[in-house]
C-alpha cells in the first residue's frame, strides 16, 4: 500500500490536506458545538424561592414551609432537604427578592431518575403557588457555579439602559433557549413621602418627634423598652404599635397626636402625603451603574451557542450606541481559559520544536515530525463527531496538548529509522518503504495499547473492582469522556496517517535531506 501511495506523494498529501479543511468545516458548521465545561449529572441543587414585596420574616417561612412540603414526597429521590428562610443575601449573590433557599441533595445517581426529570417534576409540584417563583441551579462539582449568561449593561444616560436592558431582557423571557431568566432592572413600585408642617405643628405645642412617633405605631412600631429572655444572650425589643389592620397607610389619616395640654389633633393637620417612586438597589461595577442580566440555558442548549444567537440579536436590534454591555459568566471564563491554553500549546510546540530540530539537525524533516500535531487536531475533532460530543474549551484542551506530546513518538520512530538507513547507503525512496515496514508494528501496537487504554472512558463504562460491579454513564466517568475522545481520536487519525502521509512528506522534501551519504 505504502509503494502505491508513494506513486502520487502529491496527489495523496492535497487529498489528506483537502479532507482535514473538510472536517474542521463540517465540525464548526454542523458539529456538536462548543462548551466551556463538561456537563455532569449533579448530585445536588440548591432552589432559590422568589417573592416581590417587603414581606416579613414569618410570612416568609410560611411559604417556605409550603414549598418545603411540597418536596417531602420524594424521598426515594432525595435524601436530604435543607430549607432557609429570612434576609440573607450579604454578598449580593443570590436572586432578586429571594425569600429563602431549599438545598436539595439527591440519592445515589443510580437509584434515581435524571437531575433534570427530577427538576422538571419539582417545577410541576410547586406550579400551582401564586406570587413566587422557582430558581434551579444544579451543583456541577467542578467549574463555574454561578448563571452561565451574565452580562452588565451601562450606559451615561442611565434611562438609556433601562430601555436597552428591557428589550434584551424580554428578548431572552420569550426565547425558550434560556431559562430562569432574571435582572436588576429598578422595579416600578411607589413609597410615600410624608411633610410635616413644622408652623401648624408649633401651634398646638407638637413637636417633630411627637409626630414620628405616632407615624411609627402605623409601621415599624415604636420602641418602649428592651429586655434580655433568660435563655437568650441578646436584648429584645418591646415595640407598642396598632394592630395589623390598621396599619395601612388609608388609615394615617385616621390616626390623633395627643397634645402637651392633653388633646387630641389628628394628624392630618399637619402632615401632607405625596406618593414618589421607591428607590430600589442601586448596583455599581467600577464606579459606573449597572444593570445585570442572568439566565441558565435550557436543556438541550449549548451556552455558546446562546452566546452567539444573544450577541448577533443585540447587533441587529439597533440598541443605542451609547450603552456598553459587558459579557461575564462563562463566556468570560471561556476567553481567558481559550487564551490561557493557546499560550500554552504555542509554547509547548516551540519546545517541541526546538527538542526535535537539535536531534535531527534538519528544517524540514523537524517539521515532518511536527505535522503530526496538526494532523492530530482534526482526529480530535473526529472523535467528538463519532461520539457526538461538543468541543470543551477546558477538557478538550488539555486533551491536545497531551495528545502533541504523544502523537510526536510515531514519528520519531518512522523519521530516526528512515535516518539511519540513510546513513548506511540507501537511497530515499527504498529508505522510506524499508523504514515504513519495519516501524509498521511498534508504532501500530504503541498507538493500539494507548487507546484500547482510553475505550472504557471514552464509552462511560466505570469497573467498580470492590463491589465487582461494571456501570455506564456515572457522573465520574463524564468529566473525562471529552479528554479520552480527544486523545484517542486524534492518536488513532494521527497513526494511521503516520505510516502514509510522513513518508509522503519524506519524498516530495527530498531536496531538503541532509544526510551524508545521499543517492
Amino acid at each position: 500500500m505504502l509503494q502505491k501511495v508513494l506513486k502520487y506523494p502529491k496527489t495523496f498529501v492535497s487529498s489528506v490536506v483537502g479532507f482535514l479543511i473538510l472536517i474542521y468545516a463540517f465540525f464548526f458548521s454542523f458539529g456538536t458545538g462548543i462548551e466551556f465545561f463538561p456537563k455532569v449529572e449533579p448530585q445536588s441543587t440548591n432552589m432559590f424561592v422568589v417573592s416581590p414585596g417587603n414581606l416579613s420574616l414569618e410570612e416568609r417561612n410560611k411559604i417556605m414551609v409550603e414549598v418545603e412540603k411540597r418536596l417531602l414526597g420524594m424521598d426515594g429521590e432525595v435524601k436530604l432537604l435543607y430549607t432557609k428562610a429570612g434576609n440573607f443575601d450579604d454578598n449580593n449573590s443570590l436572586p432578586e427578592d429571594t425569600i429563602g433557599t431549599i438545598f436539595i441533595e439527591y440519592v445515589d445517581w443510580n437509584k434515581r431518575r435524571k437531575s433534570k426529570v427530577i427538576l422538571e417534576d419539582i417545577r410541576s409540584k410547586l406550579s400551582d403557588i401564586k406570587g413566587i417563583k422557582i430558581h434551579l441551579s444544579e451543583n456541577q462539582g467542578g467549574g463555574p457555579q454561578e448563571y452561565p449568561i451574565n452580562f452588565d449593561i451601562t450606559c451615561r444616560d442611565f434611562d438609556k439602559a433601562t430601555i436597552a436592558a428591557n428589550k434584551i431582557f424580554e428578548y431572552m423571557q420569550n426565547d425558550p433557549g434560556f431559562d430562569q431568566v432574571q435582572n436588576s432592572i429598578p422595579r416600578n413600585a411607589i413609597e410615600w413621602h410624608l411633610e410635616p408642617n413644622r408652623e401648624k405643628a408649633a401651634l398646638y405645642g407638637i413637636s417633630i418627634s411627637d409626630i414620628g412617633n405616632t407615624i411609627k405605631l402605623i409601621s415599624n412600631g415604636l420602641k418602649l423598652t428592651s429586655y434580655r429572655p433568660d435563655d437568650s444572650p441578646d436584648e429584645v425589643d418591646v415595640l407598642l404599635r396598632f394592630p395589623e389592620e390598621y396599619r395601612t397607610i388609608k388609615n394615617l389619616d385616621r390616626v390623633n397626636v395627643i397634645t402637651s395640654s392633653g388633646n387630641s389633633v389628628p394628624i392630618s393637620n399637619f402632615i401632607t402625603k405625596t406618593a414618589a417612586p421607591k428607590a430600589g438597589k442601586i448596583k455599581k461595577v467600577n464606579q459606573e451603574r449597572v444593570i445585570t442580566i442572568k439566565s441558565e440555558v435550557s436543556k438541550g442548549h449549548l451556552v455558546d451557542t446562546k452566546l452567539k444567537q444573544l450577541k448577533a440579536w443585540i447587533h441587529e436590534n439597533n440598541i443605542d450606541r451609547d450603552v456598553q454591555i459587558k459579557f461575564k459568566g462563562e463566556d468570560k471564563d471561556q476567553n481567558e481559559t481559550g487564551a490561557f491554553l493557546i499560550n500554552a500549546f504555542l509554547l509547548t510546540l516551540v519546545m517541541m520544536f526546538g527538542i526535535m530540530l537539535i536531534q535531527f539537525n534538519n528544517y524540514y524533516q523537524t517539521f515532518v515530525v511536527m505535522s503530526a500535531v496538526f494532523l492530530s487536531t482534526v482526529g480530535v475533532l473526529l472523535g467528538l463527531i463519532i461520539t457526538w460530543q461538543p468541543f470543551g474549551i477546558v477538557m478538550c484542551g488539555i486533551g491536545i496538548i497531551a495528545l502533541g506530546g504523544i502523537v510526536l513518538n510515531n514519528n520519531i520512530l518512522f523519521i530516526d529509522t528512515y535516518q539511519h538507513l540513510r546513513k548506511n547507503g540507501h537511497d530515499i525512496y527504498d529508505s522510506i518503504i524499508r523504514a515504513g515496514v519495519q516501524r509498521m508494528r511498534p508504532i501500530l501496537l504503541t498507538a493500539l495499547t494507548a487507546i484500547l487504554g482510553l475505550l472504557p472512558m471514552v464509552f462511560g463504562i466505570t469497573f467498580n473492582i470492590i463491589d465487582r460491579d461494571i456501570s455506564l454513564g456515572a457522573p465520574s466517568s463524564q468529566w473525562w469522556r471529552q479528554l479520552s475522545a480527544s486523545i484517542a481520536g486524534g492518536l488513532s487519525f494521527a497513526t494511521l496517517l503516520t505510516l502514509f502521509f510522513t513518508p509522503c512528506l519524506l519524498l516530495l522534501g527530498k531536496r531538503f535531506d541532509s544526510c551524508i551519504n545521499k543517492k
